[in-house]
């Protein structure tokens, strides 16, 4: 896969243009951030893709590839698991008494 950065707006977005290698395919995705009121970060993600075949053939092509090869949406699911795994170990250590400095 060849990865390009297109544009980047650091702590705001970016966008990524990526072409496959091995498949006829080329997709842009923009990953943008914005601050919550909880003092964190929502993460959204917009992905456009298209293959160089057959027009017709582009959406059930991209979208086999977004469910079965790439699943973006479970990728997306594990990483919000992990954040809220590591957050919670964080409250953890705040809350348990910290080692006596030597």
């Amino acid at each position: 896969m060849v990865e390009t950065v297109v544009d980047w707006r650091p702590f705001e977005y970016f966008t990524v243009e990526q072409s496959m290698l091995t498949m006829p395919v080329f997709e842009r995705i923009t990953f943008r951030l914005t601050p919550t009121t909880e003092g964190g970060t929502h993460l959204e993600v917009r992905e456009w893709g298209r293959t160089t075949g057959v027009a017709a053939l582009d959406r059930p092509i991209y979208r086999f590839l977004l469910t079965k090869v790439y699943p973006t949406r479970k990728m997306l699911e594990i990483l919000a698991r992990l954040i809220e795994e590591d957050r919670a170990s964080q409250a953890e250590k705040e809350g348990a008494p910290q080692p006596a400095a030597a």
